[in-house]
Formats: structure tokens, sequence, C-alpha cells
């Protein structure tokens, strides 16, 4: 791409790695890795690739769109970040975002525009410790608009729920496997946090178990990761209180190792199916027995990942001493119905090996 005349203190395609510590920066490069297949944040793109990231895009799009109509939303009206008063919502959607690309694309058209707070948690921080409360953020930094537009796909893409005023965003980063698989296995993630996290009420240790479960249990991504150097899971929770936008967590997990456990353990079918299955909490307050569920997967979450930091075999055993419990048993039937029996003999099996 030909470099562009930029103001001072702009992101922009081509600087987005100077800026990789801003929340803004982690959505563009969910959205590159997800749609163009990208390594890595890099200045070299060109215009045939911003092309091809917009036509995956919009086709993602009109897939969402679908659903929506269903649903009587247009999901042009429709944001998945948390704004403020200030904020412009109507550049915000996904729809305007496209609309911000093909611009670029078609007339080399950009705006420079004031970082919304949702996006810029981080450098808001740095301003009020280092600049002075006379230094206001959109004095000091712009963004233009082809870079905004890339944070809001990645945002979108990324959108796992909204749980009353919090909002949740997941992405798997697995660099060197097949784009395809990338994608089927981040959409996993981002349901099973849904699942688990807003639905279910439940823990991360949870979720990532889940996600390393996944992991184990695919042998074309097991094959990648033995020739890569990490797979990360990446889970971003905004919060907003009246007109403030805070970052509650930023969650950086290291899955590779906890998969290459889990698939030595032989054990991926029985905790894929048993987290996939998580219940509801409006499920688990009616129904007794999917409550006594819902409390053994957090339980075999928790000693999972204890044997995992510890290599202490009593965490496995606190795995399969409840199957003996009758009524644990009865529960894990009751839910995963013709599965349960694989699943059992399979933890019951792990302590064997």
């Amino acid at each position: 791409m030909s470099k562009r005349r930029m103001h001072p203190n702009v992101i922009s395609f081509e600087n987005l790695y100077a800026y990789r510590h801003l929340t803004l920066t982690w959505f563009a490069e969910v959205a590159l890795k997800l749609l163009l297949g990208l390594l890595d944040l890099t200045p070299q793109l060109t215009i045939e690739d911003i092309r091809e990231l917009y036509d995956r895009a919009a086709h993602f799009v009109e897939e969402e769109r679908e659903k929506y109509i269903k649903k009587g939303i247009d999901i042009c009206k429709i944001t998945l970040l948390p704004l403020t008063g200030n904020d412009p919502k109507d550049l915000l959607n996904i729809c305007s975002a496209l609309m911000m690309l093909s611009e670029f694309i078609n007339y080399g058209e950009v705006k420079y525009l004031t970082l919304t707070p949702a996006l810029s948690l981080e450098f808001a921080e740095f301003t009020r410790s280092f600049m002075g409360p006379w230094k206001r953020k959109r004095t000091v930094l712009k963004v233009r608009s082809d870079a905004l537009a890339l944070a809001i796909i990645g945002a979108y893409i990324s959108y796992a729920y909204r749980s009353e005023n919090e909002y949740c965003y997941v992405f798997i980063d697995v660099p060197q496997l097949k784009l395809s698989k990338l994608v089927l296995l981040n959409k996993f993630a981002r349901n099973m946090a849904r699942q688990v996290l807003n639905q279910g009420e439940g823990s991360i240790n949870t979720v990532i178990v889940g996600a390393a479960s996944r992991i184990a249990s695919d042998e074309e991504i097991i094959k990648d990761l033995a020739e890569d150097e990490q797979s990360m899971l990446s889970m971003v929770r905004i919060r907003k209180t009246g007109n403030k936008v805070m970052l509650k967590a930023f969650d950086l997990i290291e899955l590779k190792e906890l998969a290459w456990l889990i698939r030595r353990l032989k054990i991926s079918y029985s905790l894929v199916n048993l987290i996939r299955n998580y219940p509801s909490k409006v499920e688990t307050s009616r129904n007794p027995r999917l409550a006594r569920y819902r409390r053994y997967v957090e339980t075999v979450s928790m000693n999972i990942l204890k044997y995992y930091w510890l290599r202490n075999p009593a965490y496995l055993y606190d795995v399969v001493r409840p199957l003996y419990v009758e009524n644990i048993k009865e529960a894990i039937v009751y839910r995963l119905g013709d599965n349960a029996e694989r699943v059992i003999l399979n933890i019951l099996h792990m302590v064997r090996e």
C-alpha cells in the first residue's frame, strides 16, 4: 500500500504495531487473523489485502444479517461495543465499518476520528498518569477511519456476549492453523464462553479447560501445535458504569501444554461433552439434577487445572471420585443421554493410564 500523508499521532493500517497495546489494536489484530489468516500485525498490507478483508467481512455480515432478520432486528442498528454519551453511535456499527473500508478501497477517502473509550482504555490511563489533567485524549491521538473500521469488525467477530453492562470478547490464536479451522475453533470458544460465563454464570476455569479440550480433540490442530510456539486464549471483558467505560479483565492464557496434557490423559471427548452441555442458571434453578451436573463440571475443570499446575495425582482422583456417587452419575446421564456412558468410562479410565 502506498504511503499516505499522516497527521501526528494517528492510528492507521500502516502503524498498527506501534499502537499494539491499545484495545483498538487487539480488535484490529483479531480481524486480520480471522479474516485474512495473517500471523501478526504487519505494515505491509496491500490494497488487495484490504479488499479481500472487506469481501470476507461483508460475506460474514450477510450471513449474520439473515439470523437477525428472523428476530426482526436490523444488523446495522446493533453496536457491539459499550458506548458513552459522546460516542458517534452511527459510526460504530458493522455497516458503517464496511462503508468506511469501501470508501478507503475505492476512493482513498479517510476521516480522522476521536477514539471511543472502549477502544482506548489503556491510553486514557496513560494520559491521566503522565500527561496531566489539562490534556485531552482527543487532542493527542486520532484514529483513521480505515483502522477504526478494522477494529469494529474485529469486535464484531470476537463478540461472545453482553451481560447487563459487561461485554465479553474471545479469541483463540493458533498461528499456523488453516484459516477455516481457526474460524471454527473461535466460533466454538465464543459459544462456550457465552454458555458458561453468561448463561450459566460459571467460571473462567471451565472456559479454559473447554478450549484446551477442543484443541486436544482435533488431530489437525494438535499436529499444528507440535510445530508452533504457542496457542493463546484471549478474553477481554469491558464494563460500562454510567458514562464510564472500564476494562474489567484481560485474560491471556497459553493453551498448548494444557491441551497436550488433556490429550495424554485421553479425556478430551469427555471434557468437551461435559462443558458443551453446561446448563444455564435458569435450568439449574429449576432442576436439582442439573445443579449437581454444573457443580461436577466446575469440580472437573478446577481439578484438571490444579493437576496441570502441580502434577499431583490426587487432583485426578478428585475428578473421578464423584462418579461413584449415584446422584452425580444420574445427573450426567440425565444431561448427556447416550453420550454419558462413554464420557464416564473415559474419565474412569484416565487414572489407570
